[in-house]
């Protein structure tokens, strides 16, 4: 390279003659342009880089984390973890304390005893993994005449609320009621566990027990056929409820006020809470589809509690046979009250159809009942 000096001869025996300067030189490869490094702004000098008698460049050392830094990041990470799994068990408990309202209180002194003509019968319904939930059996005092239709059954599983003792009114009303038109019933009614006298606590899953083990004594323990057993579900009620009647075929079902799921009531109570942190479903908008028994849907549009859409959602999701009954100015907990003889009159139709069975359009195929009014109507 031009400015530098050749190296000296090989003057090894037999090496050829050595090149003249101009002439190694000329033989010899290009070389790059020498690269300038990186120069100190003011005096110019070289600071490092890859330029020819630059200094080498040194690779920056990271600096290392302290080690009091390191434990803030680990201690915020922990707390960051026991916040989320914090806010989503504050969400579970919040969530059971809106679900659940069970009452240990109530008129139990009239177990076993005459009450408005009706008689109350104690009950105590085996479950799977042992104990047993505490029920009612409400029959009508008096006997019945022998050329008289059998009575049907009605399994009801209340709402979320106190026990069955809240619920002794309006049973004594229906027994009174539908006997009147023709169409006896004796009502059946179990506390979920958690509620009066049953041990344990409510859950999506567990009530979903406590209704099968309910149907299990009804048509074993107390020998009812399954056709005539009518399961109704109220508000709460009606998730166990439709549950049952995709795991067994009763002679019918009714869904009085009761709400598509627990996210769909979710979303309209607390709309800032996430459809996916809600743990319990009682998706009764997807059993619907699946029930085989007739089906008979009571709501009311001026139902504070649940919206009358979810009643209509439920009626549209169900293949049929199905019926429909509307109880205009009912509050949520005023639908017996305020429906009065028509309410009642509504049960009876819709019992006779399940009682003639398909040409009636009570059976498990036949055309849909009368559709729900228009919404307003």
């Amino acid at each position: 390279m031009a400015g530098s000096e050749p190296d000296p001869p090989d003057e090894s025996p037999g090496a050829p003659p050595a090149a003249t300067p101009a002439e190694a030189e000329a033989d010899a490869p290009p070389e790059p342009p020498a690269q300038a490094g990186p120069t100190d702004l003011a005096s110019g000098a070289p600071v490092g880089g890859t330029g020819r008698g630059a200094a080498p460049r040194r690779r920056p050392r990271l600096a290392p984390v302290p080690p009091s830094a390191a434990r803030r990041a680990g201690r915020a990470a922990v707390l960051l973890a026991a916040l989320t799994l914090g806010g989503c068990g504050m969400l579970g408990w919040l969530e059971q304390r809106m679900l659940y309202f069970p009452d240990p209180w109530g008129p139990w002194h009239v177990e076993g005893t005459v009450v408005d003509g009706v008689r109350v019968e104690p009950h105590a319904v085996p479950l799977p993994e042992g104990g047993a939930l505490h029920a009612w059996r409400v029959t009508r005092a008096a006997p019945r005449p022998d050329e008289g239709p059998a009575p049907w059954a009605l399994l009801w599983f209340h709402g979320n609320a106190g026990n069955v003792t809240n619920r002794l009114p309006m049973a004594r009303d229906l027994i009174r009621g539908l006997e009147a038109l023709g169409e006896p019933v004796d009502v059946f009614l179990p506390d979920y566990r958690g509620y009066g006298k049953s041990p344990g606590t409510p859950s999506e899953a567990g009530l979903y027990e406590d209704a099968l083990a309910s149907w299990a004594y009804v048509t074993e323990a107390l020998g009812v056929p399954p056709a005539r057993v009518v399961v109704l579900g109220k508000s709460l009620g009606g998730g166990p409820a439709a549950e049952l009647a995709t795991r067994v075929t009763p002679g019918g079902l009714i869904l009085q006020s009761t709400f598509t799921s627990i996210p769909d009531m979710a979303a309209r109570v607390l709309p800032i809470v996430p459809r996916g942190l809600v743990r319990t479903q009682f998706a009764t908008i997807d059993k619907v589809g699946r029930v085989a028994c007739p089906l008979l849907v009571v709501h009311s549009p001026q139902d504070e509690v649940i919206p009358y859409a979810m009643g209509r959602a439920l009626f549209d999701a169900a293949p049929g046979p199905k019926q429909f009954h509307e109880v205009t100015g009912a509050g949520h907990n005023e639908t017996w009250l305020v429906g009065g003889e028509r309410y009642l009159r509504s049960l009876a139709a819709f019992l006779a159809a399940c009682r003639a069975g398909p040409a009636a359009g009570g059976g498990p195929a036949g055309a849909a009942g009368p559709a729900p009014p228009p919404a307003g109507g």
